[in-house]
């Protein structure tokens, strides 16, 4: 895979235009750090915590992306990742309590490009 773009959408882009990203056999590619149907929304890497986010969603293969696309449908502020397959979305991070990025040593068992928290830390995108 493209580290560069990444799948993130089940709607045709030839109704509505990528807004970040390109129309490749009729989904939309994103260009990174950008999700929805779309690419409307940007999300960057808060950092990694403590904290716990409240609404988990069960999905087999995990990636930064996936997590982030999901949560986006949930109309979620925050997506975040733990012990890298568990994602997990909120509206906010409630007393963050930061941790070092060392914590958030886990690869994603949809990509082990990327780390999905750790084994007591979850890495925490902020979507907006």
């Amino acid at each position: 895979m493209n580290p560069d773009v990444s799948p993130t959408a089940a709607v045709s882009c030839l109704i509505k235009t990528c807004q970040n990203g390109n129309c490749v056999n009729d989904s939309c590619q994103c260009t990174p750090n950008y999700a929805g149907d779309y690419c409307q929304k940007a999300y960057s890497l808060s950092g990694c915590y403590w904290n716990d986010l409240p609404v988990e969603l069960i999905i087999p293969l995990i990636t930064p992306q996936i997590c982030v696309d999901a949560c986006i449908k949930g109309s979620y502020e925050y997506a975040g990742l733990r012990i890298g397959y568990r994602c997990k979305c909120g509206t906010n991070i409630s007393d963050p309590f930061q941790a070092a990025m060392s914590a958030c040593d886990v690869d994603c068992n949809g990509d082990s490009a990327y780390k999905c928290g750790g084994a007591q830390a979850m890495s925490i995108y902020h979507i907006v």
